[in-house]
């Protein structure tokens, strides 16, 4: 239902930074929609849009999504969803550990 950003920064984070979160504007935010909403909250990802807007495949979609699983970010139930344009149209790429693990036993 709800999407935040991680924070405010001075200045654009650096790649290695990318999931880098501000806990006190986080805990500002969990604060604002608990009290604003009658029902709990539960957390199910990050997203990330490269800054010039663009979905970028390769090397770079590599990269974040072995560092989200890295820092413990995802998991079977925590995406990572890189989002971007593709030739003018919207691009949604969803990934978490072990979806194609789980893909190869069923068709066994």
């Amino acid at each position: 239902m709800f999407a935040a950003q991680a924070g405010y920064w001075t200045t654009p984070p650096q790649a290695d930074e990318v999931f880098r979160l501000d806990s006190a504007y986080l805990l500002g935010w969990t604060d604002a929609l608990g009290a604003a909403l009658s029902q709990g909250l539960d957390w199910v990802g990050h997203w990330v849009m490269f800054p010039d807007g663009q979905y970028h495949p390769g090397e770079e979609e590599d990269v974040l999504t072995s560092k989200a699983e890295t820092l413990g970010l995802t998991d079977r139930h925590h995406i990572l969803a890189l989002v971007g344009m593709i030739d003018g149209k919207a691009n949604i790429q969803v990934y978490y550990p072990g979806v194609y693990d789980d893909l190869a036993e069923k068709s066994e």
